[in-house]
């Protein structure tokens, strides 16, 4: 699965890299960066010094092998490997959070927070409900100011927001507030913080103006004297409104006198009017525009700007051009957040305010360069162009410098701008890279594929995804060598590296790396070909008894779905029951598992399980009515058939509109994340430089990523404004870097670390008995007796309860050691740990008698 939400259907066609002259680009390795930074960046922890930090987030990469045949991701990468069991520790008993996707792990690393603290718990979207109890859905990829939901302005009258947190919300302060930012610890020690790709670190659209309606396409060609059009799409478009068609000298308006259907055979739209120009195939349609004030052109630029412009201009592009993804190239996904005092930003006329009023404890005031546009020449030197590890020019697919897109985010490009802001005395960085198991050939912003195979997954030992590692071990090879001809080294620099999460692989048996890329029906078959590759897609109301009579509801589709029922109901409410205990009894064919149909259900968790998950944010909105934690080799939808009576399932083309079903394998998708099981969850992280321990490969410390930002600060001499979830590793940090109530302690402190893990990790075991728990209680009774579900939904709210206060009791002693505050005996630390232990006892009680 990408970085980004799955998508309908699979775009592609070839790259179409345009030259760009040598002379224009900026050597790489041109000289070893100032150690301090541009700005006076000074790293100085227990007994280390750094000089630069490099922080690389992959996305779903695989220390573990997926199929015992096969080599996994690491071991085809041996330059990177290697480089972290032979200088530092590499983990493989690092852990992510639930659900388990994208958007959540990485946020839980950078902030050191568990979802229910930073915001995203359900993630790479989100549904929210509205004030008039309809669900809303929002994507988890926001720049980290940004909001839920802002309205439409464009709209007659306009539409208001219906949900105004924020997107990265907390409600540490007893209401909801904007999220601390992960940058600013090391820009407030005048450290330039680079990001890469970031979650939420960067510009994440290029939004400038919101739409009445559309923008869509010409479905055909429209002629001058025409008054029909064929559209697309019909969404939103209604009888007198005013739309453009087309864009540039050729834009023309036109009034709306009817809407019809969509497509080339569809109604249309008939207009009021003649057509005055011709109107090519696929030229774009839109309704009344308005500026979106939550924008991040409209944000960080400015209404009218020239790069507000831009953005519109791009907007309204033609889809899959040039102009299209020009204003998402030029500023979106690169970011240099400057030090306290400037730094970089002090060379560029392009800065702008990057301002936190939330941030604690009084908020905080700095500057930013925005997008590769700006970035490029501050880091070169003046060029507009960046070079990957192999020396040649990062542009996007038609050839312009600058973000390819986050699905064009190999190690080569990643790890070759990381490398360029380090060279330019950028002494901190954080870079995201693309997984290597989805062909990413034709991924957006690209044109699509006409043929409709690309992008798509490929299993272990396929050629096309062992190049790929091939292509990212070299990448590393050049970068590590890159890095040591500049003076940057494990000597005097912290490298952390890590994957948001693992991932599950839907798929049969290949003896020699050879998958079967086609779909298969499982509503005329039982079985697939032996070695099948895809996600088994069904769609959830098919297999819930009398779809029509269900209540209303709105389902996040995943592989753990999450489920809305409209008007966000208490949870003992007698139709969110029972269509509770309809989900948990749901079947389905899984030819990866058995041709005869078997539960879908692994876990389920309503409100009261999902808040001892960390899964209940401050913006209550966002909670969904509860979650179901499928087989990973589903992944599951609600979609409702056109014309038909509410309720009615809609089918998936399988592969096409002649050949429909509710349950289908797609070979497009495969690698599966979001569920409560260990393949997705357990997952490596490698440290090494001044201060870690040389571990090489171990399993003997638990840990999950919301401990890797404590970890970094910590051996940087720097800390948070506020308490982190997670904790110092201490078992990875050498004596010398542990502070001294940590060495002092460090028997006790290590029992409590374990303990506190133990019963306050998404992943941990306190989790999985209030799952077991949660599935039983969801399961059970009838409407006429729930008191099973009550009785368990009572122990469950009471140990939750009693959990979150020794939880932040432990956290504070933990926190206090590492980073300064008062600490108790060691007898009083010891006794903490005890409490957790009973607490595990009566975790156990509960979830004894119901495991899947």
């Amino acid at each position: 699965m990408t970085r980004r939400v799955k998508i309908a259907s699979a775009l592609a066609i070839a790259l179409a890299l345009v030259a760009v002259t040598a002379g224009s680009v900026a050597r790489a390795g041109s000289g070893a960066a100032g150690a301090s930074g541009e700005n006076g960046c000074k790293l100085n922890g227990q007994g280390t010094e750094l000089k630069h930090v490099i922080y690389l987030q992959f996305d779903n990469t695989h220390l573990f092998r997926d199929r015992s045949n096969f080599a996994s991701d690491l071991e085809q990468m041996p330059h990177l490997m290697n480089f972290l069991r032979d200088n530092g520790t590499l983990s493989d008993n690092e852990h992510t959070i639930l659900i388990s996707h994208t958007a959540g792990g990485i946020l839980s690393s950078l902030t050191g927070l568990y979802p229910d603290r930073h915001g995203q718990a359900v993630s790479n979207s989100y549904g929210y409900f509205r004030p008039n109890g309809s669900v809303g859905f929002s994507s988890s990829f926001k720049y980290w100011t940004d909001t839920t939901d802002g309205g439409n302005p464009a709209t007659t009258p306009p539409t208001p927001s219906a949900d105004t947190s924020f997107n990265m919300v907390t409600g540490d302060s007893g209401s909801p507030k904007n999220t601390p930012a992960p940058w600013v610890p090391w820009a407030r020690a005048g450290c330039d913080v680079g990001n890469v790709s970031t979650a939420n670190a960067v510009l994440e659209n290029n939004n400038a103006v919101t739409f009445a309606a559309g923008p869509t396409t010409l479905a055909a060609a429209a002629s001058i004297g025409d008054t029909n059009i064929k559209v697309g799409n019909v969404s939103g478009f209604a009888a007198g409104m005013a739309i453009t068609i087309d864009t540039g000298a050729n834009a023309e308006p036109a009034t709306i006198m009817a809407v019809g259907t969509a497509g080339a055979l569809g109604s249309g739209i008939t207009l009021t009017g003649p057509l005055a120009n011709n109107h090519a195939n696929g030229v774009p349609v839109y309704g009344p525009t308005a500026t979106d004030p939550t924008g991040d052109m409209t944000k960080v630029f400015g209404a009218g700007s020239s790069e507000w412009q831009e953005g519109r201009d791009s907007q309204i592009a033609p889809f899959a051009s040039a102009e299209r993804a020009k204003a998402l190239t030029d500023f979106v996904g690169i970011t240099i957040h400057c030090g306290l005092n400037g730094g970089i930003c002090n060379k560029s006329p392009h800065a702008k305010p990057d301002m936190l009023p939330d941030e604690p404890p009084g908020g905080y005031n700095g500057l930013g360069l925005f997008g590769a546009l700006y970035v490029n020449p501050a880091i070169t030197g003046g060029s507009a162009v960046v070079n990957d590890t192999a020396g040649n020019p990062i542009t996007d697919p038609f050839g312009h410098p600058g973000f390819p897109g986050f699905d064009g985010m190999p190690a080569n490009v990643t790890l070759g701008y990381v490398a360029q802001m380090q060279e330019a005395g950028v002494p901190v960085t954080f870079g995201y890279i693309s997984d290597a198991h989805d062909n990413h050939q034709n991924a957006f912003p690209a044109p699509p594929d006409p043929n409709g195979v690309f992008p798509h997954a490929s299993g272990p030992g396929q050629s096309d995804y062992v190049a790929t590692l091939k292509s990212y071990d070299d990448a590393f090879a050049a970068f590590f060598d890159r890095l040591k001809k500049d003076g940057i080294n494990q000597h005097n620099t912290l490298f952390v590296v890590t994957a948001d999460e693992n991932d599950h692989f839907a798929g049969g048996v290949s003896n020699d790396g050879t998958w079967s890329h086609t779909y298969c029906n499982l509503d005329t078959s039982t079985s697939c070909p032996a070695n099948q590759i895809g996600e088994v897609n069904a769609n959830l109301r098919s297999l819930l008894p009398s779809p029509t009579t269900q209540p209303a509801f709105s389902v996040h589709s995943d592989s753990a779905p999450t489920v809305y029922m409209n008007g966000n109901p208490a949870p003992t409410n007698p139709g969110l029951r029972q269509l509770e205990r309809d989900t948990a009894a749901a079947q389905a064919l899984d030819p990866y598992v058995s041709s005869q149909k078997t539960p879908i259900a692994l876990y389920l968790a309503d409100k009261v399980g999902e808040k001892a998950l960390h899964m209940q944010t401050a913006d209550p909105q966002r909670t969904p009515s509860f979650t179901l934690f499928a087989n990973p080799d589903y992944f599951l939808t609600a979609g409702t058939a056109v014309g038909q009576p509410a309720g009615t399932p809609s089918k998936f083309n399988c592969p096409n509109s002649a050949n429909q079903a509710f349950v289908c394998v797609d070979y497009h998708f495969a690698w599966s994340h979001g569920d409560a099981t260990d393949d997705i969850g357990r997952t490596w992280l490698g440290i090494a430089g001044p201060g870690v321990r040389q571990l090489g490969q171990t399993s003997s410390i638990w840990t999950d990523h919301t401990d890797i930002q404590p970890t970094m600060l910590s051996l940087a001499g720097l800390s948070d404004d506020y308490t982190p979830d997670g904790r110092v590793i201490s078992q990875v940090l050498t004596n010398g870097a542990l502070s001294q109530a940590m060495r002092e302690h460090e028997a006790a402190l290590t029992q409590l670390g374990t303990v506190y893990k133990e019963i306050n990790a998404p992943f941990g075991p306190l989790s999985f008995d209030v799952l077991n728990a949660s599935t039983r209680a969801l399961s059970s009774g009838t409407s006429i007796d729930d008191s099973t579900y009550s009785a368990i939904t009572s122990r469950i709210t009471s140990l939750t309860n009693d959990r979150d206060a020794l939880a932040a009791k432990m956290r504070d002693v933990l926190n206090n050691a590492a980073f300064g505050g008062p600490v108790p005996t060691t007898s009083q630390i010891y006794d903490l740990a005890n409490q957790g232990n009973t607490i595990l006892t009566r975790a156990n009680q509960l979830g004894v008698g119901y495991s899947p």
